[in-house]
């Protein structure tokens, strides 16, 4: 509550309506409790507990609210807004707090202090307090954080503040649930009191004591129960026990110096008084005001309460008054200079005094000085027109101000015996007290009467209609109204309009059918009139739809889909739509729909319609797993490696012995269309578990075996395209244990990873880089202590490793680590977790998925998969909790995630093995290949998007392969290579596969190539400028992938058949000119060339096509500010 300078009454609460007058948690009443109608904020959308917590009144009039809301006059505010003084939003103040604001408090150099259970302002972390600058902006050097709620304030004159709740800790220090901060916010440390339960309440007294209300029965560690009061250092006051027996919520000090306690008890002081009492002060209050001609003082002390603010106003007649401004408080009084008025002057005093709930209710004090002379009647406000009801109470008042002042109400003219008050009741109204109503108002200075005010009385009136309904047919219905008013009274009942015969009782009932439904009104009359009720509206389901659909169904495509539905009623028709739309065909119960493909995914419902009406069913969500399997493969065992050589072969290893029925031990190759190469019969005598295949096609083989391909090769062998061993790789006899993963550098080097201590001989502890003829490196030399499982390649030639080593060189690094080209160690990157490391990913923009089994990264909570900053620190946007281990990640051009591993769910809900994040770790919903996979050990994405997955599962989207499965993508693989005379640009995005760096080369016979150099990455895809190509050459891009453990590469070929067009970027005319995307165009006169635009390098419109002249021509973008990609093409 909070009482305005001109005497009107703010209140907030929990409140719907105010005297039958809706008003949402906030309302204003005139001096005479009656609403201003003006005034309707209406905050709403609170989430916790909705509703107004605090109001407090700036000296401008403005108004600030805090509480639970979202919304206040029809603006978005959240918790906390300013009003203008008509209630309309401030919007020059832009607050907001992301949970309740409970007390609210208005400093005297106009910030703002807000407490409450907030943890953010903002959008900037602020706990439970916070102070707001005039524009209601955040200020930044103020940020004490309680680690509890902060429920009220109290400002001293000194400006510090007081704050209590239910805290432990406060402007980081210890302080339970009471402190005090000086102004910039850190705490008062000569200030430690304490109460051991919640301070809900203050109240400040002018000699500095503090009255607490609250939760409480300990202060200090002395005992008081429920209330205390504090000497200004803080301490307990002995002489102030008043002992209530229940919770105070509320407490202030009237201008006699008496406290006023609110709250939960039924004694104070063993004497009764029930929520509220008065105490009696143990000081008298000191108010004295003076002037002597220069300066005004109004000198307070003792238990009168503490003034937030002041202000003067002075006068030498007693009429006119003139407002000096704001006083100052000088520690005993509060002042302000005065020169240029006779000392004889009248001088009027008004204090601002903060209390209640949350300290958060203001109202005003007022002292008066000198002789002033009578004052003549002024009327604020006349009474207003009413309309009531019969039975009810009418409440009239005027609002007028004066010296003496006398008032004689009239009706119709004639003065009323006895209504001589400013207000006037009229008790259980009825017809005879209609008329009009008005105030005389008089003094010995004038008189006025007031404007009349129509009192209007309903007579008959109903109080209550039936409320509409909605039955099934059959149901037993009763519609019954409630009517007062003078007697006798008559009934009619009418349905539509007309009237029902024989229905002259005030209820009816009877048993519904679908023709009953419609619009029922009762009509009731009396000698005085009529009164018909509001429609009562009457709705018979049927049909009735008994047995709805389900929420959500899940198929996979390519199978059957079934949506059953049970309805009751007369004979029905069947009509079923997806997304809103009718289905051709759909016309009965079950909805079938066989070989269901991923356009089926949507939102199903019926309508079912009869003679008697029509009704439409809830929504069936129906998912359709897009990525179906478009071969099965079927192994013995797990698989546990994959490839992907340009020519659209399938490279298989692991564990097993036959593939497709065919023996083909721990290795074998298939064709594109999933079927078993019989001409590469490789076969090994242990597992396979990495493959690198080069750029000459030659395939790098590493694993558990020690036989391969009918010949000795422990380990690690490279094979011929055709199988064959290849004996011009020298590192024959290899390593001396197990090859685990693979990777070849951008020169060619090989990197080598796995349980081995020796290499070709020499010592080389779980990493070894080799030459391209297999000779060992021998300046790469990195020492880890256990093995090595995943490699990952950085552009900048660095090195990732990861597996179950936690030393590297005799230094800590636990299971991750990073190298430089050299093979020395980046001391930059430190990287801590408790598990091991399967799989790493760098992706384009630098950051770095780790992922395996562990709990925490660093001390922040990741489960088995992680994402870190190019520096190693943890990336805190990603968030995933798989069950389970994670053992393999691939990456798609446009940044999307796939994952497999041995997990049954994430967060909590069901995704088996295999899952596909978005570039900020959320699941892909749709994408739910399998409900009984164990395990996917490894993946790899084919160049047209396909999904080839390995591992250990008998079910595979929507098909029943063993151990090896290739899923279909669920969108487009975008790849176009565009090729200029002297630019060759690879666009690549959607589901193709991200690759890790690229190379682009010429030829004018396909036999020899010509290299054009490394690519370049640019958005959306990889670029190689300033180069110079002949006509009718054949231009051959090609992009590596890496996988952790297995590399390989794909390529695009395009014949440069004429000069394709460029975007000109260093002219002078590239970039954004008035709000506009602009730049030249270069291509070959003649052409039409077409200019493109996308806004996710995925779906591409056409914006202009133009013919050159001269071989350029200026594109500017018709739309302005319009951020997006642009490519030019013939």
């Amino acid at each position: 509550m909070a009482i305005q300078s001109d005497g009107k009454i703010l209140i907030g609460g929990f409140f719907t309506l105010i005297r039958g007058v809706q008003r949402q948690y906030l309302a204003r009443l005139h001096a005479d409790g009656s609403l201003d109608q003006s005034f309707n904020p209406a905050p709403s959308g609170g989430v916790t507990f909705p509703g107004v917590y605090s109001v407090v009144c700036q000296p401008d009039g403005k108004i600030l609210v805090g509480g639970d809301f979202r919304n206040i006059s029809g603006e978005t505010r959240t918790n906390i807004a300013r009003l203008h003084p008509d209630g309309t939003l401030d919007a020059s103040f832009n607050g907001h707090a992301n949970a309740i604001v409970y007390p609210v408090a208005l400093q005297r150099d106009g910030k703002v202090l807000i407490g409450g259970d907030f943890t953010n302002v903002l959008g900037v972390a602020r706990s439970h307090i916070a102070r707001l600058h005039l524009d209601g902006s955040l200020d930044q050097e103020f940020n004490p954080g309680a680690n509890g709620l902060v429920s009220t304030f109290c400002l001293q004159p000194d400006d510090r503040i007081l704050v209590g709740g239910i805290f432990t800790e406060i402007a980081g220090q210890t302080r339970t649930n009471i402190a005090r901060l000086i102004p910039d916010g850190r705490l008062d440390t000569n200030y430690n009191a304490s109460a051991n339960a919640m301070v809900r309440t203050m109240a400040l007294q002018s000699d500095g004591k503090t009255i607490l209300g609250g939760s409480f029965t300990n202060i200090n560690g002395v005992g008081r129960m429920y209330t205390a009061r504090l000497l200004p250092d803080g301490t307990v006051d002995p002489n102030f026990w008043p002992d209530p027996n229940g919770v105070v919520y509320g407490t202030t000090i009237q201008p006699d110096g008496k406290p006023l306690l609110v709250g939960g008890f039924s004694a104070v002081n063993q004497v009764n008084r029930s929520r509220i009492a008065r105490l009696i002060p143990d000081t008298a209050p000191q108010t004295t005001l003076t002037f002597d001609g220069t300066t005004i003082r109004w000198i307070r002390g003792g238990s009168a309460p503490m003034l937030a603010s002041a202000s003067f106003e002075v006068s030498t007649n007693g009429i006119d008054w003139i407002v000096l401004g704001e006083a100052a408080c000088t520690g005993e009084a509060w002042e302000i200079m005065a020169t240029g008025y006779p000392i004889d002057s009248s001088v009027r005093a008004r204090g601002i005094v903060s209390g209640g709930r949350y300290n958060s209710s203001t109202w005003i004090t007022e002292a008066l000085l000198g002789n002033a002379v009578a004052e003549a009647v002024v009327v604020h406000r006349s009474p207003q027109h009413i309309t009531e009801r019969y039975g009810a109470n009418v409440s009239l008042s005027v609002d007028a101000t004066g010296s003496n002042v006398r008032y004689q109400w009239l009706k119709d003219g004639m003065p009323l015996n006895g209504a001589t008050a400013a207000g006037l009741v009229l008790p259980f109204v009825s017809k005879l007290n209609e008329g009009g109503y008005a105030a005389i108002v008089s003094n010995s200075v004038n008189t006025i009467t007031s404007e009349v005010a129509q009192v209007t009385i309903l007579d008959p009136f109903i109080t209550g209609t039936p409320a509409n309904r909605t039955n099934n047919a059959g149901s037993f219905i009763t519609l019954a109204g409630s009517t007062i008013g003078t007697s006798p009274r008559a009934y009619t009942w009418y349905k539509d309009g007309e009237p029902l015969p024989g229905r002259t009782n005030s209820s009816i009932s009877f048993n519904g059918t679908g023709a009953d439904t419609g619009g029922y009104v009762l009509v009731v009359t009396n000698i005085y009139g009529s009164a018909t009720s509001e429609v009562t509206w009457v709705s018979i389901i049927d049909p009735y739809i008994w047995t709805q659909p389900p929420a959500y169904k899940f198929q996979h495509a390519g199978n059957n889909l079934f949506i059953d539905i049970s309805v009751l009623g007369a004979p029905r028709d069947y009509q079923w739509r997806k997304d809103g739309v009718p289905l051709s065909g759909g016309i009965g119960a079950p909805l079938v729909i066989t070989n269901v493909q991923p356009s089926a995914k949507g939102f199903y419902d019926v309508v079912v319609s009869n003679p008697y009406g029509i009704v439409t069913s809830s929504v069936c969500h129906v998912q359709i797993n897009a990525a179906y399997a478009d071969f099965a493969g079927n192994t013995d065992n797990t698989v546990e490696a994959l490839a992907l050589p340009a020519d659209g072969s399938l490279l298989v290893g692991g564990l097993f012995n036959t593939v497709n029925s065919t023996a083909n031990p721990k290795f074998a190759r298939l064709l594109t269309n999933g079927l078993l190469d019989t001409n590469f019969t490789v076969g090994a005598n242990g597992k396979v578990s990495c493959f690198a295949v080069q750029a000459d096609g030659k395939i790098i083989v590493g694993g558990a075996f020690t036989e391969i391909s009918g010949g000795t090769a422990p380990y690690l062998v490279r094979l011929t395209a055709d199988g064959l061993i290849d004996n011009t790789f020298t590192n024959r006899p290899g390593t001396n244990s197990n090859v685990s993963a693979l990777a070849i550098q951008a020169d060619g080097k090989i990197l080598v990873g796995g349980a081995f201590t020796n290499f070709g001989g020499m010592k080389r502890m779980y990493l070894a880089r080799v030459n391209t003829d297999g000779a060992v490196d021998n300046n790469f030399k990195p020492d880890f202590n256990f093995h090595v499982f995943a490699i990952g390649l950085q552009p900048d030639g660095k090195i990732l490793a990861g597996g179950t080593f936690n030393k590297l060189n005799g230094a800590d690094r636990f299971g991750v680590a990073r190298l430089h080209a050299d093979g020395t160690v980046d001391q930059s990157f430190t990287v801590v977790q408790n598990g091991w490391i399967s799989s790493i990913l760098v992706q384009p923009d630098g950051r770095i998925v780790v992922a395996g089994s562990f709990t925490h990264v660093f001390s922040t909570p990741r489960a088995n998969i992680a994402r870190l900053q190019s520096d190693g620190s943890i990336d805190t946007t990603f968030n995933i909790v798989p069950s389970g281990q994670v053992l393999a990640t691939s990456i798609y051009a446009d940044g999307r995630l796939i994952i497999g591993g041995n997990f049954s769910s994430i967060g909590g809900v069901a995704q088996r093995a295999l899952a596909r994040l978005d570039q900020f770790g959320s699941v892909d919903p749709e994408f739910k290949p399998s409900e009984t996979a164990l395990s996917a050990a490894t993946i790899a994405i084919q160049q047209d998007g396909k999904i080839v997955v390995g591992g250990s599962f008998n079910s595979m989207g929507g098909a029943f392969p063993r151990n090896l499965a290739r899923l279909v993508n669920t969108g487009p693989a975008t790849e176009e290579l565009l090729v200029s005379r002297t630019n060759v640009v690879w666009w690549r995005g959607g589901d193709a596969p991200e690759v890790w760096r690229t190379t682009f080369e010429y030829s004018t016979d396909t036999n020899i190539w010509v290299s054009l150099g490394a690519g370049i990455r640019i958005p959306g895809g990889w670029e190689t400028p300033e180069v110079s190509i002949p006509s009718g050459a054949t231009v051959r891009a090609r992009g590596f992938v890496t996988t952790s453990v297995s590399t390989w590469y794909l390529e695009q070929q395009t014949l440069l058949t004429s000069a394709a067009p460029i975007i000109i970027v260093n002219d002078g005319t590239f970039g954004i000119s008035s709000n506009t995307i602009s730049f030249n165009v270069a291509g070959p006169d003649g052409n039409a060339i077409v200019v493109e635009k996308s806004n996710d390098l995925v779906e591409w419109h056409t914006v202009r096509t133009n013919f050159p002249s001269g071989g350029t021509f200026y594109f500017s973008d018709p739309i302005s500010n319009a951020a997006g990609y642009y490519r030019v093409r013939n």
